[in-house]
C-alpha cells in the first residue's frame, strides 16, 4: 500500500507523516524534504538530483510506504506516472488549510531545508501551489492511477489534525491488506 500526503507548504504533511509512523513503525517514509536535507544545497542541479533520488526510493514491491510531497510540478507528475501501474491501494490525502494559516506557519517555521528558490520566496511558492490545487491538481494527479483514492482533509488546527489522524488510521486499516 502507498499512502501519499500532498498539499501546500506548511499544511502539516510531515507532522502527520511522523505521527502515522509512530503507529506504523513498519512503514517506510519517503519525503522530498528529507532527501533535500541529505543531498540538496539549494541549487537547481542538486534539486533535480534530489527529485531523482525521491523517485528512485519509490519501491513498487514494498508493503507500506508513506510518501510526502507538495505534489506540484514535475515531481508530482513523475510520482503518479510511476504509480500508474501499481496494483495495490494508493491512499492520497490532500491536506488543506486557509492561505492565511499557511503563510503564518511559514513565517514561524525554521527553514533548514535547502530550497532551490530560497526561503524568501516561500510565500510566492505557497501562492503558486494554492493556485495549482484550486485548478484541480489533486484530481488530475490521481486520475493517472486507477487504484488511487483521494481524501481531502482540512488541516488548519490541532483539533482538525487529531480528527484527520483518526480518519487516516481508519483508512489504513480498511485498505492495509488489500
Amino acid at each position: 500500500m502507498k499512502l501519499i500526503l500532498i498539499g501546500n507548504i506548511g499544511v502539516g504533511k510531515t507532522t502527520i507523516a511522523n505521527l502515522i509512523l509512530e503507529r506504523y513503525k513498519e512503514a517506510e517514509f519517503i519525503s522530498i524534504d528529507k532527501i533535500r536535507k541529505k543531498h540538496g544545497d539549494g541549487t537547481i542541479e542538486m534539486e533535480n538530483y534530489c527529485k531523482d533520488k525521491f523517485i528512485e526510493a519509490i519501491d513498487l514491491t514494498a508493503k507500506f510506504q508513506i510518501i510526502e510531497l507538495t505534489g506540484v510540478g514535475i515531481l508530482g507528475e513523475r510520482l503518479f506516472k510511476l504509480l500508474s501501474n501499481y496494483n495495490r491501494p494508493i491512499l492520497v490525502f490532500y491536506l488543506t488549510a486557509p492561505l492565511e494559516v499557511l503563510l503564518n506557519r511559514a513565517k514561524e517555521k525554521i527553514w533548514d531545508t535547502p530550497f532551490p528558490h530560497g526561503k524568501d520566496n516561500i510565500p510566492t511558492a505557497i501562492g503558486y501551489t494554492e493556485d495549482r490545487y484550486n485548478e484541480g491538481l489533486a484530481d488530475n494527479l490521481i486520475a493517472q492511477c486507477a487504484n488511487s483514492i483521494l481524501f481531502s482533509l482540512q488541516n488548519n488546527n490541532e483539533t482538525k489534525m487529531k480528527e484527520n489522524l483518526n480518519i487516516i488510521f481508519s483508512k489504513i486499516e480498511s485498505y492495509r491488506n488489500s
